[in-house]
């Protein structure tokens, strides 16, 4: 213990009863599927659990960037191989390493999660992102039959594992709810943005998209978008899903930059200089019940936000003044037009955002239910 701790430079060294963190606790944060960068895994939890005192193992599959070193986070990035292959490579880390507990990310890994708890004695948590059985049913590339075949049984598989596990994070009451009635242990952590505002410079004709960039997340449209505005300027930056050619990319409009990957500080500076946020996704159940994420990072940042017209976000954001929910591409170009001529100042959501809908508030859950 800290000989006269300094509680605002130490807070999780002192000794206070509310802060005491057990400095050595170890975990091992696992994903089979996802960036090393990805925003939820390692932009907010990885990170919070670090300053709250974690030594943390991180293994990933892919790294769109620099293998990521921070203090008491070591990175295992995983060989390529067969999906078999590296469940057994996942399993031998998770089996040498002396840990705590274990977080899992992915639905593959949940039988590698049950493993790991009756033979190594550990308190497995899985973090879902999405309902993954729900994701199956409307699966565009199945027939009906077979993606209900499949999404039943993915139901009946989440029903055996769920409840098996110390607990399991979701990111929506919906989905919560759901797990909760198969017997799992639930807490809702919802996947608030992490807001870090920036002395604004705004461009009044500069547009940006932030995230998966793939077809049902609205490239298309996007583009089509930004042929009826070519005096404005859209950066686009996120991963690229597969099913977006590189013949697409090299076809991009002139006004149109793709960035590639980039973590929330500097995806923060972009924001900083932008006046629009685009999100004009597919008309899909998982989206349309979707927390508005967008919304809340773009409002947050001071960006109006140019998204889809769900009724949930509506609900949502009823009173969110300057929003412009899209109903046809020649109607948002020509509101995006007017309020860029008028100009408009959204002091009012940005500062209820931050109050209600930051991460900060998400983090401290987060970190209880694991402790």
């Amino acid at each position: 213990m800290v000989s006269g701790c300094d509680q605002k430079r130490y807070p999780y060294l002192c000794s206070n009863k509310e802060n005491k963190m057990d400095f050595e606790q170890k975990l091992i944060v696992v994903t089979s599927r996802h960036d090393c960068y990805d925003n939820r895994i390692y932009e907010k939890q990885i990170k919070s659990f670090l300053k709250a005192g974690y030594v943390i193992t991180y293994v990933f599959p892919i790294c769109s960037g620099p293998i990521p070193t921070l203090f008491n986070l070591t990175p295992k990035k995983l060989k390529s191989g067969s999906i078999i292959k590296k469940h057994i490579e996942i399993f031998n880390i998770i089996r040498r390493e002396r840990i705590d507990k274990l977080l899992i990310h992915d639905p593959d890994l949940l039988i590698i999660g049950l493993l790991a708890k009756w033979f190594l004695n550990l308190r497995v948590f899985f973090d879902s992102h999405e309902d993954v059985a729900l994701d199956i049913k409307v699966n565009k590339n199945y027939n009906v039959v077979r993606a209900q075949i499949v999404s039943r049984l993915m139901n009946l598989f989440l029903a055996f594992t769920l409840k098996r596990l110390t607990g399991v994070i979701t990111v929506t009451d919906e989905i919560g709810y759901k797990f909760a009635e198969m017997g799992a242990n639930i807490k809702v952590v919802k996947n608030y943005p992490v807001i870090i505002r920036k002395e604004s410079n705004k461009s009044l004709r500069l547009i940006v998209y932030s995230g998966t960039i793939s077809k049902t997340r609205g490239f298309d449209r996007m583009i089509d978008l930004m042929q009826l505005l070519p005096d404005f300027n859209l950066i686009l930056a996120g991963w690229i899903s597969p099913c977006i050619s590189k013949d697409e990319l090299r076809k991009l409009p002139s006004n149109v930059r793709y960035v590639g990957q980039h973590s929330a500080r500097t995806i923060n500076q972009i924001y900083s200089k932008a006046s629009f946020g685009l999100c004009l996704l597919d008309p899909l159940p998982t989206f349309k019940e979707s927390l508005p994420m967008k919304i809340l990072e773009y409002t947050g940042n001071g960006v109006i936000p140019v998204v889809s017209d769900f009724k949930y976000w509506r609900e949502f954001y009823p009173d969110a003044l300057g929003l412009i929910y899209n109903a046809d591409l020649q109607t948002t170009a020509k509101k995006i037009r007017d309020i860029n001529h008028e100009g408009i100042d959204l002091p009012i959501i940005v500062s209820e955002t931050i109050r209600c809908y930051s991460w900060s508030k998400e983090e401290e859950k987060l970190l209880k239910f694991l402790s």
